[in-house]
């Protein structure tokens, strides 16, 4: 199950959510532009009409995915918000974030390729850079509170540690999609995450 079946609050219905589910899983398979009504229709079991109930036509369908954009960076931003401390805090994130990806490899892909896929979208795009760095600074935060701590090394740049650490992350999950889920991505990139941490410690 993905964040959608664990989320009470999500308002669409479940055929508009089963035509998102298909739109996401044609632009992983065959990019963006394959994104036609035709292709979704075909992949959601539905005829090209039955679309126009739910959206109003691509560009309606291209706002609803980045609706679903939106609603997982929420999630992964939240990941942040626990009860851990300093770096404690950014490893259980970084578990918690890696479990929202590894539940939908079509999610992971909206995620990780949002700018190829919404760059017609000038208004879109705008909002994009928006929550990019909203999740950025909620690794951000938690890294300065590490340094407060006295747990990282003075030479550590909490700034450039947290690009570091989400980068690691988006370019770990990547190879896992391309690969088609093959290995381990929760333990895989989990250790490199705490290789780094390690490197930034204060021994």
């Amino acid at each position: 199950m993905d964040f959608i079946d664990d989320d009470p609050t999500w308002p669409f219905t479940r055929a508009k959510t089963a035509v998102i589910r298909a739109a996401a899983s044609v632009i992983r398979e065959s990019g963006p532009r394959a994104a036609t009504l035709k292709n979704i229709a075909q992949k959601a079991g539905i005829t090209e009409p039955a679309i126009f109930r739910h959206f109003e036509g691509v560009d309606g369908l291209f706002k609803g995915l980045f609706f679903l954009f939106e609603r997982l960076s929420a999630k992964i931003t939240a990941c942040f918000d626990r009860p851990e401390k300093g770096l404690a805090r950014v490893l259980a994130a970084t578990r918690s974030i890696l479990d929202i990806f590894c539940r939908n490899k079509d999610f992971a892909y909206l995620i990780l390729h949002a700018e190829h896929i919404f760059r017609g979208y000038d208004d879109l795009r705008k909002n994009l850079t928006e929550i990019r760095s909203a999740d950025n600074s909620t690794a951000l935060g938690a890294l300065e509170e590490a340094r407060e701590m006295g747990e990282l090394r003075k030479d550590v740049l909490p700034k450039l540690a947290a690009v570091a650490i989400m980068g690691i992350l988006f370019y770990t999950v990547q190879g896992w999609v391309e690969n088609d889920g093959e290995f381990d991505i929760v333990t895989f990139a989990a250790g490199r995450v705490e290789a780094l941490l390690g490197l930034f410690r204060n021994s």
